[in-house]
């Protein structure tokens, strides 16, 4: 079976269907076989982050996935992020080794910034509780006086020591990246960000792709449950289930809300983060997304539910995930 792929400015290879590992209410075992069932259904992009804490059971995973000849270092994908409170150089390179050390490997593909905001430094280990958000006794976040182009020049760093092949951000505007470029010396082959049709920031996706920046989405299906009294589940919106018919009909394949929602990214060349605990989700969410394909006139309707719904706004006073809260987006 052949995945959808896309070249960064590099010209390597990106999967555009990657296997999510943020946890949520997952714990590390749990992770740790859904991340062996993606490796065993075909996928070979994974996106894990330090503050995510799952980093040496996911090591364990695809140390064991190699010596069992399932697959190739050379032929996955890994991306990784440098945590808020690891914004002073030297703690980028110790954040860097830790990933290396806890997932096995020598080198990571790509490692991101993974929120434009410098907090202070709390110690290595982000899974002590309280170290991945240093609060005052009034519960604010406590930021820590780092420039942002000292942060780049530690990661273009480790590009030069061999230890990450790409690096990138998440979670930036495209004003932040506009005044990156102007002093980057290694330009950023991918920005993360939030996306989905409630929130297809497609003024950002033309910048970056105008910048020669290759765009992520996490969250790319929406979030579960009810967010207001307008929003219903993406999964539930009443276009994307007729296209899902539409589609099975068609192709004569299991179609569901969820494969449309990812083709419906792929379509635009944006690669998707979704996650699933469940083995048979997984491959699906793989192999039938990867057969389907979309109309213009699919895309239109899909595109028409843009509303600009956030669902992943950091608050920059208090460092907590919205609602309520000024938040980068805002200034």
């Amino acid at each position: 079976m052949s995945q959808p792929t896309t070249k960064l400015y590099t010209g390597a290879e990106i999967p555009l269907i990657a296997f999510g590992t943020y946890g949520g209410g997952d714990d590390a075992a749990t992770l740790a076989g859904a991340t062996r069932a993606a490796l065993d259904a075909g996928y070979r992009h994974f996106d894990l982050a330090e503050v995510y804490g799952n980093q040496a059971e996911l090591g364990q995973v695809f140390s064991k996935a190699i010596v069992d000849g399932v697959v190739k270092r050379s032929d996955l994908f890994i991306t990784s992020k440098v945590w808020n409170t690891k914004h002073d150089p030297k703690h980028v390179e110790e954040s860097c080794k830790k990933t290396l050390k806890d997932l096995q490997l020598d080198y990571l593909d790509l490692l991101l910034v993974h929120w434009p905001l410098s907090w202070k430094y709390t110690g290595e280990d982000l899974r002590v509780e309280g170290s991945s958000f240093p609060r005052d006794q009034d519960g604010n976040v406590i930021t820590a006086p780092v420039p942002l182009h000292k942060t780049w020049a530690a990661f273009e760093n480790l590009v030069d020591a061999g230890l990450v092949k790409h690096i990138g951000v998440s979670n930036f505007p495209s004003v932040l990246i506009l005044d990156l470029l102007t002093y980057a010396r290694i330009r950023p082959a991918v920005n993360q960000v939030e996306r989905h049709p409630y929130l297809a920031q497609n003024s950002l996706l033309q910048f970056v792709k105008d910048n020669g920046i290759h765009l992520s989405a996490y969250t790319p299906l929406g979030r579960p449950g009810k967010i207001d009294n307008v929003h219903k589940e993406i999964i539930k919106e009443p276009v994307v289930e007729a296209i899902a018919k539409e589609l099975k009909e068609q192709s004569g394949l299991d179609v569901n809300t969820g494969h449309v929602l990812l083709r419906w990214h792929i379509e635009r060349d944006v690669s998707v983060l979704p996650k699933s605990s469940n083995p048979h989700r997984i491959k699906s969410n793989l192999h039938i997304t990867s057969q389907i394909r979309l109309t213009e006139e699919q895309l239109k309707r899909i595109d028409n539910l843009d509303s600009g719904l956030r669902y992943n706004d950091l608050d920059l006073k208090t460092g907590t995930v919205r609602p309520g809260g000024r938040t980068i987006y805002e200034i």
